[in-house]
């Protein structure tokens, strides 16, 4: 994989960061949000059996308000000993009194402990109730429940002793319906749209009955009861919560059952997953969307940002490639302003020195070829006449010639001096292009008082008038090298003058490509025709003396300093001009 696909790629994965770390915690804002709902449903479920117990106590005292009548108690006594029409009329008069005082009342009957039937303010007594009478010795005659009618209607049965003398006479049986019962599974605002409370009482055979529940659910908890709603649970009074479970619609619902024990009735009270986790879902479906439609701008974004890292990197790598292949003249010619950037100026910064150091090599292999050539030619010519000398020295001393010998002697030496000062000055001009060294500030006036200085004995001995310039005081230049600029000026003018007392003259003028040094002298000159060559190596003027080397080393200099040289001469004039770049 390319460092381009790299980059788009982490890129990529940094921008989804913030959307995978929303994934990992799904499942966690998932969970607060059902404990939070479960939380809601057993609070209303446990307000509703709070609720529930409240209507029992209420019917409760209602149906103690009745059995306490003192008068109803005495015409029940009466009526049980003689059977006093009269007891009868009055028996009816307070319990008619009682229906119509309470709504939710239907019909009360009175019946013996035995379960004999004595009043009913409806049809005939069924045999089930007689039996309940009978049953509901064991608890003092006190019994409550839920009971389905042949018709199909659900009504509220209570029964309470009537007492007198500390002796049960009778029960009073209270049929009511359970419209307060109900009302009280309608009153939580929490259920919203898709939440209902269901109620069911334990059957005969233990199945639950839904006592209220929506059209077809009945049917439905019959056929599979533990996986619809948990209505068995309800009934057997086990309290619990349901995460996992479908309605009678076979829709995934959220569920928590109470046992409402003084009527036997189990309550669940449910509401739809969706309903639950319909905003989160929106939430996350919202935010798939708009990280959907921002990964485009962002894959774009990645791409373009991955593609400006790449293309110089790319170019560096092409660079290297045709650098490597001999070509120094590649430029990445980057603009970027970062690291890259940096890294591919710096790149071509070192081309630009690779290729200067190239061409200093070219250039000074071909001084070296120039050289060998040059010093082949000039240094042969002293030998052969110092081997001619030998021969005519041997014979002069065969021959005992003591002048002769002397004065060939002095030739030799003077060669021999000649071809070591050519050597020296050979060493000093390759040492010029190869020596590490450091520009700094100066005045080349100092430098200039210094050569002037070290010539002093010469300059004297010749009478030489000595002139300056007003120099700058701040030259970028390589010190020792240009002491050695004027060292060489100076000696030259000192070599080529046909007399004493002459004129040395340090100028300094200002240009504008900078400033525009020389040194000219009096009582010399150069032809027209010499001008071009005196800055060669071994190169001297026609009848002059000398190595023909310290000129050689005055351009070697201005060289070093990316500057030019060049002579300009009259007839009794010379003057050797110089620039520094930098000055």
């Amino acid at each position: 994989m390319s460092i381009k696909w790299k980059i788009t790629v982490l890129f990529l994965l940094l921008a989804g960061t913030p959307l995978f770390i929303g994934w990992i915690f799904k499942s966690q804002y998932e969970s607060l949000v059902q404990r939070n709902a479960l939380a809601r449903l057993e609070a209303v479920a446990s307000n509703l059996e709070e609720r529930m117990d409240l209507v029992h106590q209420l019917n409760q005292e209602r149906l103690a308000g009745i059995t306490s009548r003192t008068q109803l108690r005495l015409s029940l006594s009466r009526y049980l000993e003689a059977e006093e029409p009269g007891a009868m009329q009055m028996m009816r008069l307070i319990i008619g009194d009682a229906l119509s005082s309470i709504p939710t009342f239907q019909r009360i009957d009175i019946l013996a402990t035995d379960g004999e039937p004595i009043l009913t303010t409806g049809d005939d007594i069924e045999p089930l109730i007689r039996a309940r009478v009978r049953d509901a010795g064991q608890q003092n005659y006190r019994h409550a429940e839920l009971r389905e009618t042949p018709d199909g209607e659900w009504k509220l049965l209570m029964m309470g002793p009537l007492n007198l003398n500390d002796d049960v006479i009778g029960v009073a049986v209270l049929h009511s319906d359970i419209t307060d019962i109900l009302a009280q599974a309608d009153r939580d605002a929490y259920l919203k749209n898709s939440g209902a409370v269901l109620l069911a009482v334990r059957g005969e055979d233990g199945s639950p009955r839904l006592v209220r529940a929506p059209v077809a659910t009945e049917q439905a908890a019959r056929d599979t009861p533990n996986s619809v709603l948990p209505f068995v649970d309800a009934v057997q009074a086990k309290e619990n919560t349901y995460t996992d479970i479908s309605d009678y619609r076979g829709v995934p619902v959220l569920a928590a059952t109470r046992y409402a024990e003084p009527l036997g009735l189990g309550m669940v009270v449910k509401i739809d997953r969706d309903e639950v986790f319909g905003p989160l879902q929106v939430l996350q479906q919202r935010q798939l969307w708009l990280t959907v439609a921002a990964l485009i701008p962002l894959f774009a974004l990645a791409y373009w940002i991955a593609w400006s890292v790449y293309r110089p990197v790319k170019r560096l790598v092409e660079g290297t490639g045709i650098v490597g292949a001999g070509d120094l003249g590649y430029r990445t010619n980057s603009t970027a302003r970062d690291e890259i950037g940096d890294l591919a100026r710096a790149f071509d910064a070192m081309l630009d020195r690779l290729n200067k150091a190239n061409k200093n090599l070219v250039a000074s292999r071909n001084d070296l070829e120039h050289f060998t050539h040059i010093a082949a030619h000039d240094l042969r010519e002293p030998l052969r006449q110092n081997r001619s000398l030998l021969d005519l020295f041997i014979l002069a001393v065969q021959h005992n010639d003591r002048e002769k010998t002397q004065t060939l002697s002095d030739h030799l030496f003077a060669n021999t001096d000649k071809m070591l000062h050519m050597i020296d000055d050979f060493r000093l001009l390759t040492k010029i292009g190869y020596r590490e060294l450091s520009r700094e500030t100066a005045n080349p006036k100092t430098l200039i008082d210094s050569v002037v200085s070290e010539l002093d004995g010469q300059l004297r001995a010749r009478e030489v008038d000595i002139r300056f310039d007003p120099h700058p005081d701040d030259v970028r230049l390589y010190r020792s090298l240009v002491t050695l600029l004027y060292t060489n000026l100076v000696q030259n003018a000192l070599d080529h003058t046909l007399g004493d007392g002459f004129q040395l003259h340090f100028t300094a003028q200002p240009s504008q490509a900078g400033w525009v040094f020389g040194v000219r002298n009096t009582q010399s000159s150069i032809r027209p025709d010499d001008q071009t060559r005196i800055f060669q190596m071994f190169r001297t003027g026609k009848h002059e003396t000398g190595t023909g080397v310290g000129l050689s080393i005055c351009k070697k200099v201005v060289d070093r300093h990316q500057g030019r040289i060049w002579v300009e001469s009259g007839p009794d004039v010379t003057w050797f001009q110089f620039t520094l770049e930098g000055a």
